[in-house]
C-alpha cells in the first residue's frame, strides 16, 4: 500500500508540473500495486505480472466483492499505461500527443478513487 500511496503522490506532483506521461505512467504502477495489494490478501501472488489483470480471476473465485465494480477502471488504466510507455520509448514519438490534459486529470481522479478504495478494503481486512 505504501508504494502505491507513493506513486500517487509523485503522479500528483507530476501533474501539477505539467508532465502528463510521467503521471500516466505513475498512475499506472499505482494502480498496479494496489490490485497486488488485493490479490495478496487472499493469497494470490503474481510476481512481476501486472495484478490488475489477474483480479478477474479473484472475482470469478468469489472473493474481492467489494473491489469488483473498480475492475473495469482499473483495467482501462493499466491499458493505457501500456499504450503510454510504448509510445514514450519510439523514436517516432515527436511529433505526437500522446496525453490531453483534461484525460489525465481524469485518470488521475480515477485511480485516487481507487487507491482510496484498496486502502479502505486493506483496513477492513486488518481490522
Amino acid at each position: 500500500m505504501l508504494r502505491a500511496a507513493r506513486c500517487m503522490k509523485e503522479a500528483k506532483t507530476n501533474y501539477e508540473e505539467g508532465d502528463l506521461v510521467g503521471t500516466i505512467l505513475r498512475v499506472g504502477e499505482a494502480v498496479d500495486f494496489s490490485a497486488k495489494v488485493v490479490l495478496a490478501l487472499y493469497g494470490i501472488f503474481v510476481g512481476r505480472d501486472w495484478g490488475t489483470f489477474a483480479l478477474e480471476y479473484l472475482v470469478s473465485k468469489g472473493k474481492g466483492e467489494g473491489i469488483a465494480s473498480l475492475i473495469p477502471d482499473m483495467e482501462e488504466i493499466t491499458q493505457k499505461f501500456f499504450m503510454v510507455r510504448q509510445l514514450d520509448e519510439s523514436s517516432l514519438k515527436a511529433p505526437t500527443v500522446m496525453a490531453r490534459d483534461v484525460e489525465v486529470k481524469a485518470l488521475l481522479d480515477k485511480a485516487s478513487k481507487i487507491v482510496e478504495a484498496v486502502e479502505r478494503t486493506f483496513d477492513d481486512f486488518h481490522s
